[in-house]
């Protein structure tokens, strides 16, 4: 009796937990939805960092510090990786990077800057694909399939100088079903989104943007394609989430 009563009282604080997770969350504000909520309280965010991928900052806590002190409750983080000395999401064997493998070090840092920015409740914008960064560090990304060991230019329709044309549309951002349906790009792209899911959504002060930063038709599919991705994922997983198409 003792061990159901317990059990019971744990369903109930969990219950509760879950409640206020989902009451607190950045979401907008019920009685006027030209603005914010966060922790049921109606909010303006105003911020900005110094970099675009602010995660990878070497000297993070400070910056975050010094935008909480100010006054900032907002900032906008890319999911770059082509900074000198930053790192990328994937680990590296030899010259190549293994697709199915994460490294662990990039995610840590994703995790501990969702947790840093939680203390100082400063709401996070992520945007999702860091598109000129994944542009401008072709040669050396390793979704290039000159770079990893899981796909080539055979067997998709990636070419090794795909995105060095930051003018066009790379045949990268063309892999959903209404465009080029590349299914064997698309799986690493859905796993890489569903590795940040999986931290993201343990926070409750997260917005999502699947900016493309390209003005197109294509553009337009790319950009549906992921906010309707991740919606379905955060009801799959039981979390509620506001994301923005640009």
């Amino acid at each position: 009796m003792r061990y159901l009563t317990f059990i019971f009282l744990i369903m109930v604080v969990h219950g509760a937990n879950s409640q206020s997770f989902e009451n607190d969350r950045i979401q907008p504000y019920v009685n006027n939805s030209f603005y914010w909520q966060y922790k049921q309280t109606p909010v303006l965010l105003l911020g900005g960092n110094l970099e675009k991928n602010i995660f990878q900052s070497a000297d993070l806590e400070e910056k975050l510090t010094a935008i909480h002190e100010t006054g900032g409750n907002f900032i906008v983080n890319m999911m770059s990786g082509s900074g000198e000395g930053d790192l990328w999401p994937y680990w590296r064997a030899g010259e190549k990077y293994k697709l199915d493998k994460f490294n662990t070090l990039y995610w840590n840092k994703f995790d501990k800057f969702l947790k840093l920015t939680a203390e100082r409740e400063i709401v996070v914008q992520i945007e999702v694909w860091a598109v000129k960064d994944i542009l401008s560090a072709w040669p050396k990304n390793p979704w290039n399939p000159m770079n990893n060991n899981q796909y080539t230019t055979d067997n998709t329709k990636l070419k090794s100088e795909d995105c060095t044309d930051t003018e066009g549309f790379p045949d990268f951002f063309k892999s959903v079903p209404a465009l080029n349906n590349d299914s064997l790009v698309l799986l690493y792209q859905q796993r890489f989104v569903e590795k940040l899911l999986s931290i993201s959504f343990n926070y409750n002060h997260v917005l999502y943007s699947s900016n493309i930063g390209l003005l197109s038709e294509s553009a337009t599919e790319w950009n549906i394609y992921w906010a309707q991705y991740i919606k379905l994922k955060a009801n799959e997983a039981g979390v509620k989430i506001e994301n923005n198409v640009f």
